[in-house]
């Protein structure tokens, strides 16, 4: 009897600690979303070219590969000096508002200097936020099940903030349902004093989670020594390998579906007043199949879900390419973005509960927790290869003359748009399905290491 109360109140306590955990992603959110819209409304309302964003993409996500991995070493470090790695995700926090409101509401005349300054600062400030923030929560959850409970109400608190940033538009303040800047103004005060308060819940209401003793004594100091067994420890981790091709190929085809979604349904299709609802209905759906996603990955296992998923993904991705100007209905590209979204968060609560069981793995094999440093690597990849691919498909329909003014398109701008939207994603998204046929990683094995791990403690 004693046994199942101190079990109950372990699972109370575990699901009081993920609402904590995952609160101040809301407020993030809804200053994040805006990212997926950023490059037409700088080409819409501020008169950039696509090829100048497309550059300025690039450079920020060169700056990215530099300071991600010196972020998660750093953050590692804290951890071990200090046992917490909250200063870091309060200092990147308040950055991220103050950089969020000068890429938003711009302040100086606009071009490709402030762009990327601009650009380069937010990305800096949501590095220092993100990676020490999911490197958390490896470290204050116990098991595989606690670990995608966090990451399911992360999910969650997430598609709440991105469907309250496509709910703005549609308030009868604005002139319009159209995303504008003014909306963007607007998003930036709101999420940015949402994400103050649930960063303070979060601090002051989870724990730090674990350290372990040869960690400290091991990290007592950033040298030369310790960096270059950081990369072999990685580049002989071949869990992670497997996980960074599937993570690589999958951010290409992402990047460049998300990369000129918004153009392809405003500019295209000409339903950008029908943006907003499509994306708010769509972010309603997707946080309330968290629930479900939650009891299907515990049923089926990360892989069997994960493969579904990208399938899932790869269908969408085909059906997109197919979609007619003047022929589309709103209940038709509803429907796949509802698919789409959903299957996205599936997507993502597998990868970052998996990226936890390779860590898991690491700290078995070298007796030391890296945390910070997986996740600055999925974060490098994810944005750097993401990054590339929205480049890349601004880039083709820039060399095919596509204009987000025109109105009148020919046909090699109309056949430019649906290859970087639908038909070349498709064919990466295809190479991430097949690294994840080669995941080494499963249930069993994840259950072993967790027992040997637990006899080491």
């Amino acid at each position: 009897m004693s046994d199942y109360l101190v079990n109950k109140q372990s699972i109370k306590k575990g699901y009081l600690h993920s609402l904590a955990y995952s609160s101040p992603i809301i407020g993030y959110m809804i200053l994040v979303a805006p990212m997926a819209v950023l490059g037409g409304i700088y080409a819409k309302y501020f008169g950039l070219s696509f090829a100048t964003i497309s550059i300025a993409m690039l450079i920020a996500k060169i700056f990215d590969a530099i300071t991600d991995p010196i972020i998660g070493i750093c953050s590692d470090f804290l951890k071990s000096r200090t046992g917490s790695r909250k200063p870091m995700i309060l200092t990147g926090g308040v950055l991220l508002i103050i950089s969020s409101w000068f890429l938003y509401v711009p302040v100086l005349p606009i071009g490709f200097s402030y762009f990327i300054l601009c650009y380069l600062f937010f990305y800096a400030a949501f590095t220092l936020f993100l990676i020490p923030y999911m490197a958390w929560v490896n470290e204050f959850t116990a098991d595989t099940q606690e670990k995608t409970l966090a990451i399911s109400c992360y999910s969650v608190a997430g598609q709440i903030g991105h469907g309250l940033f496509y709910l703005l538009p549609l308030f009868p303040y604005f002139s319009s349902n159209d995303i504008t800047p003014e909306v963007l103004r607007f998003c930036v005060i709101i999420g940015g004093v949402i994400f103050l308060l649930g960063l303070v819940i979060a601090i002051m209401f989870v724990p730090d989670g674990i350290t372990l003793n040869s960690e400290k004594k091991s990290s007592s100091r950033i040298d030369k020594s310790l960096v270059r067994n950081i990369v072999n420890a990685v580049l002989s981790n071949r869990p992670f390998l497997i996980y960074s091709g599937i993570l690589i190929f999958h951010a290409i085809a992402f990047g460049m579906y998300s990369g000129i979604f918004f153009i392809f349904v405003d500019t295209y299709l000409q339903l950008g007043h029908i943006f907003a609802q499509l994306t708010l209905w769509g972010s309603v759906v997707a946080g309330i199949s968290v629930i479900f996603w939650y009891r299907m990955i515990i049923y089926l296992g990360k892989r069997l879900m994960l493969l579904i998923v990208y399938g899932v993904l790869l269908c969408v991705y085909m059906m997109m390419g197919m979609l007619e100007k003047g022929e589309v209905s709103f209940s038709i590209l509803l429907g796949l973005n509802l698919i789409s979204l959903v299957a996205g968060v599936a997507g993502g609560i597998i990868n970052a509960s998996l990226l936890c069981d390779i860590i898991d793995y690491d700290q078995l094999k070298n007796a030391t927790i890296r945390s910070g440093l997986f996740f600055s690597m999925q974060n490098l990849i994810s944005k750097f290869f993401g990054a590339i691919g929205s480049a890349v498909a601004l880039a083709i329909i820039s060399w095919f003359g596509y204009e987000s003014v025109s109105l009148a398109h020919n046909e090699s701008s109309i056949m430019s748009i649906r290859y970087a939207l639908s038909w070349i994603p498709s064919f990466f998204l295809f190479i991430a399905i097949l690294f994840i046929c080669r995941i080494s990683i499963d249930e069993r094995r994840v259950n072993i290491i967790r027992r040997r791990l637990a006899l080491r403690s």
